[in-house]
């Protein structure tokens, strides 16, 4: 598989403030993936479960550490999609299944 489009893994997590509020940090990491379309038996599984799925993005196994959201395309102007599944590939990749919010 090839890896060319770039594309931002996001991680969260959380500091407090001095009133102990939780603030929300958002750390971005660039990687290379390959985008391929949902297939119309993952749109409608994902549609079963309450989903929308919009396309899938492979990336290296190692590369990923659990994040819930990527924004493609890298930047700020791109698209934030929610990761709602993954598979590991016989290759050593591993496929993102996303999906875009409402307000996303």
């Amino acid at each position: 598989m090839k890896y060319i489009i770039p594309i931002e893994l996001i991680s969260e997590s959380y500091i407090k403030d001095d009133l102990k509020q939780q603030i929300p940090i958002k750390t971005y990491k660039k990687v290379f993936a390959s985008k391929k379309s949902a297939k119309q038996s993952e749109f409608f599984k994902a549609a079963a479960a309450g989903l929308r799925s919009d396309c899938t993005f492979e990336i290296r196994y190692f590369e990923y550490k659990g994040q819930n959201l990527l924004r493609y395309p890298a930047g700020e102007d791109g698209k934030v999609y929610t990761i709602y599944r993954t598979f590991e590939t016989d290759d050593g990749g591993i496929e993102l299944y996303c999906e875009v919010r409402a307000g996303g």
